[in-house]
Parts: C-alpha cells; structure tokens; sequence
C-alpha cells in the first residue's frame, strides 16, 4: 500500500472537518471499474476517464465554498488502460464525505463533471440559474427491507404517463410537497383507486433546464457526455420535458425532491412506496447521441439494482438492441422503444410508438379505413413482443385538446408557431377551445369515452397520459415542452368537476383487468353490422368484436348514423347485457331469434354474456 508521503504528490488545504485530519488520509491506486464513486468500510475509490495528454486533478470542496478544500494531483501512476483511479482512505470517510462535500474532476486547470456522478448539486430550484454545478456522493445504505416489490408481466400492465413536477405543481393537487417525488407519494392513493399498476416517468435523472439564446425551435442546447461546466451564455426558456443531452443520468433530479440536499433518498422512497402499492417504476432514459455503449449498460444496471426500476423507456436510435437482449443482468427488467427488431424478440420488450394514437383519433373521426386498421392492430403479435398503445403522450395534443381543438396554438413557446405537429387528428366539433354549448361539450365527452374504449378493450398494454382521466387540457399547446406554469401543469380542480368521466375511467380500467388480456389472442372473432362477416371495405367505419371466452362482445359505431348491430349468439342460457359504453343504448332484443341491439353514432358499446 501506498503511503501519503510516497503517492499522493500534493494536498491543498483550505478548511477541513476536524474529523478528517489531512495526517489520516491515505492515498492509493485505485482499480479502473467501476467508473465514478464508490466505496467499501472506509475506502472511496474515484474512477474517470483518462486523457494522457492532460493533467489531471481529484478536486474536494466543503459544501458551499466556491474554492476548492483540497486536491489530489492523479499523475500516471494512477492509470489502468484509460482510467485513471485513485482511493482515500481515512475513519468515518465515507460519512464524511456524503455529509460535508462535494468533488470535481480537472482537466488542464478546467473542471468537469464526472459523467457517472451519484448526485448533482446547485440545480436545487427548477429553471434558476446556478452559480456553481458539482458532484455530490451518496455512499450510505438505503433500508430497502420491508420494500414488497411488484412482479407483473407485460400482458398485465396498465401505465400512466407522468411528469413528477407536472403532476402535483400545481396548488390545486392539494399535496403538502408540491412537484416533488414526495408529493408523487402523497397521490399514490389516488393511482390505486385509479387502477393503473406501472408509472412511465419523464426524465428524473439530473438535467439542466435552462436552455440557451441559441437555441431553436425547442432544440436543447447540447454539450458533451463528459459533463463539462457550460460556458456563461444568456438563457432563455426552459427545458421542462428534460429531452436533453445535457444531462448527469446516474442523478436523481435533486430540484424534483422537497429536500434537495437527500434528493438520492427521496427518490428511492418514492419507488419503495410506489412498490408497495403493487406499481411498478419505469424511467424514460434519454440518452445522448455520443454516449459510450458502455456507459448506456452501467447506467441501466446502476438504476435497476440500484435504485430498483422495474423497467426503461430509451431511444433505439441510440441504444442498440443487442446491447440489451444480450446482457444477462438486464433480463429481468422490461424495456421500452420505438421499435424492436422483430426477429430477435424478447418476452421483455415493448414496442411504443404513435401507431394507434393515430388509427384510434382517425378512426372516432369517422376517416375512411380505420376501422380495418383498428382491427389489424387489435391483435397483439405472437413473437414475444408487446405492443403499448396509448391516445395521447406528452409530445402532442391531451385527449381533451383532441376533442377541443381543430389546430395547435402554441404562441407561448414563442417560436412563430414552428413547432409541433401540424395535424393533429383533433376537431373542435364546432369550437376551438372550450365552450358551454351543450351539445358540442356533449360530443367531446363521448369521443373521449370513445377513444378510451377501444385503447382499453383491444389487446397490448394501454398507457394513459395523466390528466386524461379527468380531461385535462394544456390550451391546445401540442408542443408544451417548454412551459412550466400551469399549462403544462395537471389541474386538479378538473377531477372535481368531471368526476363522471374519472369514474368512467375507473370502470373501464377495472373491467381490462377482468376481461381482456393478450392470452386471450385465439378466442378473438371480428364481425360487421352483422355476426361472423366482417366489413373491411374503405368505406365501413363498423366492427364487431368478440372475446369467448369470457363472453365480451365490443360494437363500434364511427360512422354519422345509427347502425343496427345483429350479435352472435350468446353463450348458452345467457344474455347479452350492456356493461360499457360512451352512450347508453337498449340492451339488445331478440329478432328472428338473432339479438339485435341499435348502435348510436359515434358510439363504442360493450356486451357481457349474463
């Protein structure tokens, strides 16, 4: 072992806590994995990427001080391979540290943020700017033991699309820890009754959300995955989706915590609770463009074991399929993207993509040819790959929007109206933006009734975006990446005032979980207007769908006028008997010994056999 009068070439000090005396710490070389910091008794091993030609520093500062409390010259002696390593070794360190300090890595007199840091400090408040960005440590034991974690399938998941800030900023959300992981906690009643099993979180790892004057039509201001300090420049708007490469991903966001400086922890109680309520965690990971294979696989591992995520959202155009599927330790933990290859299919993945959010809003438009798309798209795939399905996400307009407006008004983004999506499968019915004409509010209740319906009755995994329950609007910004103010915001007052809607909601989740289930695949037949023949032509806007067993039968209406629906016959000493449905319609009457049952317009009707 090295001594500190052999190995560790200077120590610079300032002030330090009188319990770590500068005589009692121990310097060595460090192993070169794994990366960042970690720690064993009273060992800390720092572990960084290493530039031969630059001279490298381990810099420390007590908390608060804006110059460094000591530093450690890291000369060749420290370097396996690309890595430079060293470890410090004094009583109670590892405490110490955690408690008192902060660290950074120099580069050429430039300071870096070590791209594997456990914790980020001075982003504390959203969208302030910080004087100083540093790495904090996290090197205590967090109790996970009376944690009952979850284990649902795919085939069993109900997600719900969240945005921790969004979800309870607002004062309406009537938490005591607005627009934190604590005030998540704080509604986890509120998803239970709800019925969903799985959260879908947007990015909650450390970002920085300030983005700069050159930016352009929301296009993030990027730097390198190294983690490199931002040079001052004047800022502009806020990143508040977090779809950055300017990111520290193995950092719980700290400014997402009520108590920022035990962000690490506040996290972890978050999933622990969630856990214990039977949800399961997922994270959207949002990896930059020029982030090291390697380092993608350490960060997934780091969350799953770590941190206990169940599962990850990630972008396939930078995570190669492989480089999952072929990790043994990730088999486990269920991912999420775009698009898999199909042909290397694994029971753990997911494909999630717009694919049904356009067939369903076209289809309750009353466009030609969806109804044969819908019925394509019904089935879940045999090759091991699910398929999420959601009508609305985070990048486009609410449900409510989508039955609220015919364009997007997104002024408040200030980008001349560049941004989002110019067609958003939507219609006002008559009105752009709210209204208090019965009837066209009518209308909008049904579609959304109507989309809800045939994303839940149809196989694959159903994603709701939070807010839909109880038609939450964003104003018919379809771009709100941006907003952090109450347009992006979920407001509660909603849940109170569209209760029916919410309940709505309720039943329709409970009735997916009894009835309908991907294992269901070869019990599913498809009719028309009348039983056993289907009506594929461009011009049917009907279908008929039955699940026997259990004995569902599912009437879809799109077109402008009723339709009179002849069902199969029911089982044997049953009768078809509305359960489900946008409108209420007469239960379905004998004719000609064939059950006949008249379908209004634009109208989803769900039967059970009683």
């Amino acid at each position: 072992m090295y001594t500190i009068n052999k190995q560790f070439m200077r120590i610079q000090e300032r002030s330090i806590n009188m319990n770590l005396k500068k005589n009692d710490i121990i310097i060595t070389k460090g192993k070169a994995f794994p990366l960042g910091v970690s720690c064993y008794s009273d060992n800390v091993q720092f572990s960084f990427a290493y530039d031969s030609n630059k001279k490298s520093r381990l810099l420390l500062y007590r908390k608060k001080d804006k110059k460094e409390t000591m530093s450690f010259e890291l000369d060749d002696s420290y370097v396996t391979g690309d890595v430079i390593s060293c470890v410090l070794r004094a009583p109670g360190l590892p405490d110490i540290l955690t408690e008192e300090y902060e660290y950074m890595i120099e580069y050429d007199e430039k300071p870096y943020i070590d791209p594997y840091a456990a914790r980020i400090s001075g982003r504390e408040r959203f969208g302030k700017k910080c004087d100083a960005v540093r790495c904090g440590f996290d090197l205590k034991e967090f109790e996970w033991n009376d944690e009952k974690r979850p284990c649902h399938s795919f085939d069993e998941l109900i997600i719900y699309r969240i945005h921790v800030r969004g979800f309870t900023k607002d004062k309406s959300s009537e938490v005591k820890c607005r627009g934190t992981y604590e005030g998540v906690t704080e509604k986890i009643s509120y998803l239970t009754e709800l019925g969903i099993n799985a959260v879908l979180f947007l990015p909650t790892y450390d970002f920085n959300e300030i983005m700069k004057q050159d930016d352009a039509y929301g296009i993030p201001h990027n730097i390198s995955y190294s983690g490199a300090l931002n040079d001052e420049e004047e800022e502009t708007r806020i990143n508040y989706w977090g779809y950055t490469e300017d990111c520290a991903y193995f950092a719980p966001k700290a400014s997402y915590s009520s108590t920022p400086s035990s962000c690490n922890d506040s996290f972890k109680n978050m999933v622990k609770s969630l856990h214990n309520a039977g949800i399961e965690v997922f994270m959207d990971m949002h990896f930059g463009s020029d982030m090291p294979y390697s380092m993608i696989s350490d960060c997934l591992r780091y969350w799953a074991y770590n941190y206990h995520i169940d599962g990850f959202k990630v972008n396939d155009s930078v995570v190669p399929q492989k480089l999952i599927t072929m990790d043994k330790s990730l088999k486990s933990v269920k991912f999420i993207t775009n698009y898999w290859d199909r042909s290397d299919s694994r029971n753990n993945l997911a494909d999630c993509n717009d694919g049904s959010l356009i067939n369903i809003r076209r289809f309750i438009l009353g466009e030609e040819g969806q109804a044969e798309e819908y019925v394509r798209r019904y089935l879940c795939g045999n090759d091991g790959i699910r398929d999420i399905r959601y009508v609305a996400d985070v990048n486009g307009f609410t449900l409510m929007d989508a039955v609220s407006y015919d364009r997007k008004h997104n002024e408040a983004n200030n980008e001349n109206g560049n941004d989002g999506t110019n067609y958003n499968y939507s219609s006002g019915y008559g009105e752009e933006g709210p209204t208090r004409k019965k009837k066209i509010n009518e209308i909008r209740n049904t579609q959304i009734k109507n989309a809800l319906l045939l994303l839940f009755v149809s196989q694959g995994i159903p994603m709701l975006l939070s807010g839909d329950e109880f038609g939450n609007s964003q104003k018919g910004n379809n771009n709100a990446y941006c907003q952090d103010n109450r347009v992006s915001w979920l407001d509660w007052k909603n849940a109170g005032k569209n209760t029916e809607l919410l309940e709505f909601v309720k039943e329709l989740i409970s009735f997916r979980k009894k009835y309908i289930s991907d294992k269901n695949n070869g019990n599913v037949t498809f009719h028309g207007t009348l039983p056993w023949k289907a009506d594929y032509s461009p011009y049917s806007r009907a279908v008929g769908i039955m699940v026997n067993p259990p004995g569902i039968y599912v009437a879809v209406n799109m077109d402008r006028h009723d339709e009179e629906f002849r069902l199969p016959a029911p089982d044997k000493g049953t009768n078809w008997k509305q359960c489900l449905g946008s409108r209420m319609c007469g239960e379905a009457g004998i004719e000609n010994e064939q059950y006949v049952c008249n379908i209004p317009a634009h109208t989803v009707v769900v039967f059970i056999c009683k």
